[in-house]
């Protein structure tokens, strides 16, 4: 889907998440393609919401999102689903503990009668580069198990 759709639908969750008192963060790919344009895909929409609104709140979190037409995701309680939109609430602290990424350096954006922050290139590459060395490590150590498997098979077949 296009930047343009997934930004608009981000907005107006943004406008109903401020009437109760919370400035949304935008995130994830729609976050970085607002900054350097789009390069692929847009999956979901990614908000970084702080901790208490997800946890403590959830309940008031699940009504406000039930009450523009989404519908929690019974495996992940801090997904929501609309057609074939799908949004994901993450967590300032944990973005924070994951990636050195800190809330208090946002720069606050304002458009129509939406307010959010939003990341700089900065907090983007330190997130990409960290969720990158995951990965890069994951598949390290899937390799060495699929080179043992193969190892065991090939002495077997001898």
């Amino acid at each position: 889907m296009n930047f343009n759709k997934k930004f608009k639908a981000f907005l107006e969750i943004a406008e109903v998440l401020n009437k109760h008192g919370i400035i949304p963060t935008l995130y994830g790919s729609l976050g970085l393609y607002r900054l350097i344009g789009q390069r692929d895909e847009i999956d979901d929409i990614d908000i970084v919401i702080p901790e208490i609104c997800a946890k403590e709140k959830l309940p008031e979190l699940i009504k406000i999102m039930e009450g523009i037409g989404y519908k929690q995701d019974k495996t992940f309680p801090h997904e929501f689903f609309k057609d074939k939109e799908q949004i994901g609430f993450e967590l300032e602290e944990e973005l924070k503990e994951f990636a050195g990424v800190d809330v208090s350096n946002y720069k606050t954006t304002k458009i129509n009668n939406a307010e959010f922050r939003e990341l700089s290139l900065g907090d983007y590459l330190k997130f990409y580069s960290k969720a990158l060395k995951e990965r890069e490590n994951k598949i390290r150590k899937t390799k060495i198990k699929v080179e043992a498997i193969e190892e065991l098979l090939k002495n077997k077949n001898e």
